[in-house]
């Protein structure tokens, strides 16, 4: 808003909407936005030291916009060896959230070292509280 891309009230759709109109105010927020994600991640690449990097989420739909700071800002702030980690942009759907959540139940009993974190601990809590034939 300050900006001047989206008025007074304006939404994350608005911003987009903008953007492909070709606002000026509009790119240089996902450009900047992409920047610090590129960044924020490279961070994360330090601690875990994945293989391949998902990015997915509700922005997503947004990515050739995010992409234009993205590429440079995250190679630049990898260490070199790991300046050729691969990222994949998966296109975002309503039931990844489902998927998510499933995939957070299923594999927390199997998670003996607490991966999982707080999440993990309240869903194991819950498994063992719960009379399997309710799971069911």
């Amino acid at each position: 808003m300050a900006r001047g891309a989206v008025g007074q009230g304006g939404t994350t759709a608005d911003l987009l909407d903008a953007a492909r109109a070709n606002n000026v105010a509009a790119l240089d927020i996902y450009r900047n936005a992409g920047v610090l994600l590129g960044r924020a991640l490279a961070g994360v690449i330090h601690t875990l030291d994945p293989e391949v990097v998902v990015i997915l989420g509700e922005g997503v739909n947004a990515w050739s916009f995010w992409e234009q700071g993205f590429e440079q800002s995250f190679r630049r702030h990898l260490m070199p060896s790991r300046r050729g980690i691969p990222f994949v942009v998966e296109p975002w759907t309503e039931d990844q959230w489902a998927l998510g959540a499933a995939s957070l139940v299923l594999g927390t009993p199997f998670d003996a070292s607490g991966n999982a974190g707080e999440q993990g601990h309240l869903v194991r809590a819950r498994l063992h509280s719960t009379p399997i034939g309710v799971l069911l």
